[in-house]
């Protein structure tokens, strides 16, 4: 039988820590687990994450928000 990826049936996904991170690195870890970037400010492509919402650990149903800060 075909493999399926056990991240395809869970229906919540755990916030990663973002803090500290590039925005570029941060995003990529987002689309990993499933879950959307809102960026303030949000014409930001550059910098290091200061603060998120939620905090890591959080369960978020797929392709919920992550708000992030950056400068």
């Amino acid at each position: 039988y075909p493999y399926r990826c056990p991240c395809r049936t869970r229906p919540f996904r755990q916030v990663p820590s973002l803090l500290g991170m590039s925005v570029a690195e941060a995003r990529r870890r987002l689309a990993i687990v499933e879950l959307l970037p809102t960026l303030t400010p949000s014409n930001l492509t550059e910098g290091t994450i200061t603060a998120q919402d939620p905090l890591p650990g959080t369960l978020l149903h797929r392709n919920a928000h992550v708000r992030l800060v950056a400068k």
